[in-house]
């Protein structure tokens, strides 16, 4: 369920660029702000009731809905939530669209 999803990130992924060439205090600085600040970022989630379409093409949860994000489970038994820059990041962990897809940013 990924066909409408439009998410780039396109500077995030610039500055985690520079930051493989040169590691540094600022771009260590600018790829946090910019995740805090305007990133958002594709997770597969599990939706107990499907949302309802609104007016403005936005989708609604239903009251009472219950929304699980993905997580896994490092070797050490740390617990991370998957978290994709952009859909290709995405299919490049799972290329299987029989999932849904929650947005979120640094907010959420």
């Amino acid at each position: 369920m990924t066909d409408n999803i439009s998410i780039e990130n396109t500077f995030l992924k610039k500055i985690m660029q520079d930051i493989k060439c040169k590691r540094s205090e600022e771009n260590i600085n600018l790829f946090f702000n910019e995740v805090a600040m305007n990133a958002h970022f594709v997770c597969i989630a599990k939706i107990s009731e499907v949302p309802k379409s609104t007016k403005d093409g936005k989708n609604k949860f239903i009251n009472n809905a219950d929304l699980d994000l993905q997580v896994v489970t490092s070797d050490d038994g740390k617990i991370y939530y998957t978290a994709f820059s952009d859909i290709i990041e995405l299919k490049k962990y799972n290329d299987d669209d029989k999932f849904n897809i929650a947005v979120l940013n640094f907010e959420s």
